[in-house]
C-alpha cells in the first residue's frame, strides 16, 4: 500500500511540474513568439524597430538617388530603421541629398528618431556620411610632433607616435553631394525643427564632431549651435577634440571662441597637446591662457608620455612641477628607451639614481634591457653602479648574468 501511494504521488508531482512548465512558457513567449510590446529591461536596450534595411534607404546608399525616391513613394514606414538605427532621412542628410531630404520630410520623416548611438538624424548626419568623397577632404597643416629618439621600437612606449585617437566628423567638402548641398540639406532640417544642440549617448553634440572641420564648425555656430552649458569631460570637450586632431586650422577655429572654454576645457586642451608631444601647440595654448588651476592634468600627461620638454614648458609658465614627476618621467623614459627624453630630464638635474616603485633605477632598467645607447647617456651623469635593486642585483651583476661584455666594460669604465 505504501509503495502504491508513492507511485501515485510521484506521477502527480510529475504531471504538476509539466503543466506548470507549459503554462510558464506560454505566458513568457506568447505561444513561442516574443511579444513586440514587451518592455525592455534596464540591462537590455530596446531593440531597433526592424533589422531589415528599407529598400529606399538601401538604394540611396548605393548612390541610386532616383530609384531611391521612387521606392520612397511606396515605403510603408518612412521612419523605418536599419540594424544601426539609421533612417532614410539621416542617410540623405549625411550625403547632402537635398531632394531626398525634402521628400522624406514631406512624407512625414521624424527629426527626433534616435539611432543605436541615441543620435537624431541631424546629429547622425554630422557624425558620419555614406558615399564620402575621400579626395575632397581638406589638407590641413599639422603641428610638429617632437618624436623622442628611441632605442627600441617606437610603438612600444607611450607618446612615441604622437597621434592620439581622433573622433571628428567627415568634412563637409567630402560629402557625396558636395559641401554646398550638404549645408542646404542641413538648413532644411533645421527649418523643420531639427535640434542643432542634441547630444548622443556619449554626451557629444554636433560641434564636438565638427571640431575637425573649420567650415562645418563655423556653419553650425552660424545656425545657432551652442557650447555645452554643463561641465565637460575628456569625452565631450569640443576644444580638446579640436586639439586632438593636431591640425592648425581646426585649433585656430576653436581658439576664436576660447572665451566659451571652461577651466576643464583649457586643462584638457593643454594635456592633449602635451600627450601628443607638440611643443609649438603647447606654447600657443599657454599663451592663450590654458594654464589653469587644474594643470595637474597636463603634468600627468607629460609624465605619462615621459615628455620632459613638455614638463619644462609648463615650468616656464609657472606651473609647479614636483621633483617626483620629473623623476617618474626619467624612469619611464629609461624603461621605454626614450633617449632624448631621458637626457632632457638629466639635464634638468634629475638624479640618475631615482628608485621607482619596482626598486629599480634608470640604469638598472637599461642594463636589464641591454640598452647600450641608454646606458651611455646615463653613464655621463655618474649613476651608482653598485646599487642593488629589489632582488639584490647590481647593474654589474645583471650585465654578467646577461653575458654582455660590452655593457660590463661600459660600467667598469665608470668604476675606474
Amino acid at each position: 500500500m505504501t509503495t502504491h501511494r508513492r507511485s501515485i504521488l510521484t506521477l502527480g508531482v510529475f504531471a504538476l511540474l509539466t503543466i506548470t512548465g507549459i503554462a510558464c512558457n506560454s505566458s513568457k513567449s506568447g505561444e513561442g513568439t516574443p511579444s513586440s510590446d514587451a518592455e525592455p529591461s534596464a540591462s537590455k536596450p530596446a531593440p531597433v524597430a526592424t533589422v531589415r534595411t528599407p529598400q529606399a534607404l538601401e538604394l540611396l546608399r548605393k548612390g541610386s538617388s532616383k530609384p531611391a525616391l521612387e521606392a520612397l513613394k511606396t515605403e510603408p514606414n518612412i521612419n523605418a530603421q536599419d540594424a544601426n538605427g539609421a533612417t532614410f532621412l539621416s542617410c540623405a542628410l549625411g550625403m547632402g541629398e537635398v531632394e531626398a531630404v525634402q521628400a522624406a520630410l514631406d512624407k512625414g520623416a521624424k527629426l527626433d528618431v534616435q539611432d543605436s548611438m541615441k543620435a537624431t538624424p541631424f546629429l547622425a548626419a554630422i557624425r558620419k556620411g555614406d558615399g564620402l568623397q575621400a579626395d575632397k577632404n581638406p589638407k590641413f597643416e599639422a603641428y610638429t610632433v617632437h618624436e623622442s629618439t628611441s632605442s627600441i621600437q617606437k610603438s612600444n612606449f607611450p607618446g612615441a607616435n604622437g597621434t592620439p585617437e581622433v573622433t571628428t566628423a567627415p568634412s563637409a567638402a567630402s560629402r557625396k553631394a558636395g559641401k554646398e548641398a550638404f549645408f542646404k540639406a542641413l538648413k532644411i532640417a533645421l527649418s523643420k525643427g531639427a535640434d542643432i544642440n542634441a547630444v548622443d549617448v556619449k554626451g557629444r553634440n554636433a560641434l564636438y564632431y565638427a571640431a575637425g572641420d573649420p567650415e562645418l564648425f563655423a556653419f553650425l555656430l552660424e545656425q545657432g549651435a551652442k557650447f555645452p552649458a554643463t561641465e565637460v569631460s575628456r569625452e565631450t570637450s569640443i576644444f580638446a577634440n579640436a586639439v586632438q586632431t593636431g591640425f592648425k586650422e581646426p585649433v585656430a577655429a576653436v581658439l576664436n571662441h576660447i572665451a566659451q572654454a571652461t577651466p576643464t576645457d583649457k586643462s584638457l586642451m593643454l594635456a592633449t597637446a602635451i600627450r601628443a608631444r607638440r611643443p609649438e601647440l603647447v606654447k600657443l595654448l599657454i599663451e592663450k591662457g590654458c594654464v589653469v588651476e587644474k594643470a595637474e592634468l597636463a603634468v600627468a600627461a607629460g609624465v605619462d608620455a615621459h615628455y620632459t620638454e613638455g614638463l619644462a614648458l609648463l615650468q616656464s609658465a609657472k606651473v609647479p612641477i614636483k621633483v617626483k614627476s620629473l623623476q617618474e618621467s626619467l624612469s619611464a623614459a629609461s624603461h621605454f628607451g626614450a633617449l632624448s627624453d631621458c637626457e632632457e630630464a638629466l639635464k634638468q638635474g634629475v638624479s640618475p639614481n631615482f628608485i621607482d616603485l619596482r626598486g629599480m633605477t634608470p640604469l638598472t632598467w637599461a642594463v636589464t634591457a641591454g640598452d647600450e645607447k641608454m646606458i651611455a647617456i646615463l653613464m655621463k651623469y655618474h649613476p651608482d653602479i653598485n646599487f642593488a635593486d629589489g632582488k639584490g642585483r647590481t647593474p654589474v651583476e645583471l650585465a654578467k648574468k646577461r653575458k654582455s661584455q660590452h655593457v660590463l666594460q661600459m660600467l667598469q669604465g665608470e668604476s675606474r
